[in-house]
């Protein structure tokens, strides 16, 4: 695990001990909300990363969707919060691309959705709110690949028919202006740590014609994701 993540968990560990006595009790204990999320998928989106000898029109791309929040405030500045988000856009290979890997046309790892449960630390004033957060969860790609050919003569071949999900883990912060009591506006950003648990040894020799072997072992991807959304305290 990266040294930024250890940090970032030390911090959330100690500073909610810190301010504890400090932080009044919240009126509103829950919150309920609505967010937009853009994932930014860098080099883990499609199993190989960039690291493909074929050329991949979308290697990075930058899904938008969009989810639910529940918050339950401890303090004022230390909270507990569960969030799912949904990425319906499927990435395909253009139709129109002289490719003849991997299925031209063909759902390369479908629909995305992402869970994600952790905490949030930092502090709040009358106007507006600055925290840090750090939630690991899940990240389930409904299609991914499960088996590839050689034909020879013709090409090279994959199926995507096999659901995939990674561990995350979501670090970073928090802006929140409090336009009510009750209503709150909320922006996050932050590094959405995936680790990869790499391609079974069958696959990664079918995969070989095409396909940089060190893309497919087990490794770390980091992806920047933004969301603003809107809340209801009560």
């Amino acid at each position: 695990m990266c040294k930024p993540l250890w940090s970032a968990l030390l911090i959330v560990l100690l500073v909610p001990s810190l301010t504890l006595a400090q932080s009044s009790e919240p009126k509103e204990k829950f919150e309920v909300g609505i967010q937009y999320s853009v994932l930014r998928l860098t080099r883990g989106a499609f199993i190989f990363g960039a690291d493909s000898a074929l050329e991949n029109p979308r290697q990075v791309r930058s899904p938008i969707g969009g989810g639910g929040r529940t918050v339950y405030n401890l303090k004022r500045s230390w909270s507990l919060e569960a969030e799912m988000n949904i990425f319906p856009e499927q990435n395909v290979f253009r139709k129109d691309g002289d490719l003849i890997c991997c299925g031209v046309g063909k759902t390369m790892d479908g629909r995305i959705v992402e869970v994600l449960a952790g905490t949030k630390v930092g502090q709040r004033w009358r106007r507006m709110g600055v925290y840090l957060i750090v939630r690991p969860g899940l990240l389930h790609f409904s299609k991914t690949v499960s088996e590839c050919f050689f034909f020879p003569g013709v090409g090279f071949d994959c199926k995507y028919d096999k659901p995939r999900t990674d561990f995350v883990t979501d670090v970073g912060g928090s802006l929140e202006t409090y336009v009510s009591n009750k209503l709150l506006v909320r922006l996050d950003m932050g590094d959405t740590i995936q680790l990869f648990r790499g391609l079974n040894e069958t696959l990664r020799r079918q995969v070989a014609f095409a396909f940089d072997r060190d893309a497919t072992r087990a490794q770390t991807y980091h992806n920047f994701q933004i969301g603003v959304g809107t809340s209801l305290r009560f």
